[in-house]
């Protein structure tokens, strides 16, 4: 079982993979290689607002999954931190791997990082946090009008610098992973500091 943030984070990716399928399709003419790049720089802006929506959802399910209306003074405690809590989501804009970590963990006192390593695709928890950070480094690079960095998956045949489809295709199974990571260590991690049986 998922969280509810991991299953809204499946939705709000579908988005982006609709995109990649749609931009596939497309024939390789020079004209149509522009629009095909657009398309595939929403979906990357997908993936990274999935991703961010996320961790902001799971986070508050750590508070809905931890309260105790019993227990009145850590109750009182409890929600003192989530009306906190709430304000540095709000504050949160750019999941790169350091954020993401530093809202989790202060949030919920679970680190992820352990967590990230992706045996399927051959990524240590620190190549994983590596990966995340290129990929929102190529975000923000054309969200704010800047050339597309050279990074190892951007750089195509003949050194031309763009996305492909199968990159962005990795990318989702890397933040599926990233979700699905993460989701299961914040869920153990609940039931092991919390007591009583996972939450999801």
């Amino acid at each position: 079982m998922a969280s509810s943030a991991a299953a809204y984070y499946q939705l709000a990716s579908e988005r982006a993979r609709l995109l990649v399928t749609l931009a596939g399709r497309v024939s390789k003419q020079s004209l149509v290689l522009v629009r095909t790049q657009s398309i595939f720089h929403a979906a990357l802006a997908l993936h990274v607002a999935s991703w961010e929506a996320y961790i902001e959802r799971v986070i508050n399910e750590f508070f809905v999954a931890t309260s105790n209306p019993s227990a009145i003074a850590f109750n009182t405690v409890h929600d003192l931190l989530s009306g906190r809590v709430e304000k540095d989501i709000k504050a949160f804009n750019t999941p790169n791997s350091g954020n993401a970590r530093d809202l989790i963990l202060r949030s919920t006192g679970y680190d992820p990082w352990p967590d990230w390593n992706w045996t399927v695709g051959t990524l240590s928890s620190l190549q994983a946090r590596q990966a995340l950070d290129d990929a929102l480094l190529v975000r923000h690079s054309f969200a704010h009008g800047f050339s597309i960095p050279h990074q190892s998956w951007t750089i195509q045949v003949g050194g031309n610098i763009y996305l492909t489809k199968s990159e962005l295709q990795r990318l989702d199974r890397f933040l599926k992973h990233l979700v699905t990571a993460t989701d299961r260590g914040l869920s153990l991690h609940i039931a092991a500091r919390f007591g009583g049986s996972r939450p999801w």
